[in-house]
């Protein structure tokens, strides 16, 4: 991939690209080893998260790009035969599909949520040369606003209130790394954002009222934006670090390690 702005970017292609996603950095923060040997499986939260995406962000063609597999577990050799085959479309089983569609349903019926995702691209691509390490970084935007001053990203999850989500979603998940991560390629892509947004839906039972809408202001939270560019900048310092000298050690530490006291 380039370096720059990518529209209409098929998923598998921006997967297979082999510049750097923030979800690369976290197999890092592993080992090196973890993200040079990695291998990204289907998994009902993958799989459902993706058909979340597609049904809400391209509610006229999302049929023809989920499919309901004809058996139910992933693990079945009909289901790996079919994704192998068929490798653009995402699969679910037919109690899944349900889901999906619940959960499209509550966020368009969110009067904030439906009104953020107009006027914009879904699915866009971005692609920059880290200027520390010279690595090739990507990422993508789940909806881009077309006035550039906001990014949107969709989340599924058990909880969406307030708390769980801050303080629980965010730092397991390390959403601040992603802010620095998607903020800093955006700029490096020449846009400016001035927001992140989450659109965050619950997978249980999901209705209108079960979606909260949450923003992250580049201008207020500096704080834990900083917080996220040190640790991503660290990780790829340590992938920079791996590719002058292929020869050293990937893995966890050889020298036995410490525990603190808890």
């Amino acid at each position: 991939m380039k370096p720059g702005i990518h529209y209409n970017m098929p998923a598998r292609k921006y997967h297979a690209d082999p510049a750097i996603s923030r979800s690369d950095l976290e197999l890092v923060e592993k080992s090196v080893h973890h993200y040079l040997t990695k291998d990204v499986k289907h998994t009902k939260a993958l799989d459902v998260g993706s058909a979340v995406h597609i049904a809400t962000l391209e509610p006229l063609t999302w049929r023809d790009k989920v499919h309901v597999a004809p058996v139910k577990t992933r693990t079945a050799k009909a289901w790996v035969e079919l994704q192998e085959a068929n490798p653009d479309i995402t699969y679910v089983n037919e109690d899944e599909i349900l889901e999906v569609g619940a959960m499209r349903d509550a966020i368009l019926a969110h009067p904030k949520a439906k009104n953020i995702l107009q006027h914009g691209r879904s699915e866009v691509s971005m692609c920059w040369v880290d200027k520390d390490t010279g690595l090739l970084c990507k990422c993508r935007y789940d909806f881009l606003r077309d006035d550039h001053e906001d990014g949107i990203d969709i989340k599924t999850t058990e909880d969406a209130s307030y708390r769980k989500f801050y303080w629980k979603s965010v730092g397991t998940y390390e959403y601040y790394v992603q802010f620095a991560y998607y903020f800093d390629g955006a700029a490096a892509c020449g846009i400016n954002l001035k927001r992140l947004i989450w659109i965050v839906v619950e997978k249980n039972n999901p209705t209108s009222e079960k979606v909260a809408v949450y923003l992250c202001p580049m201008e207020v939270d500096r704080y834990s934006i900083e917080a996220g560019r040190v640790i991503y900048k660290e990780r790829l310092r340590k992938l920079a670090d791996y590719y002058k000298d292929t020869k050293q050690w990937t893995g966890y530490p050889l020298d036995i390690q410490e525990l603190c006291e808890i």
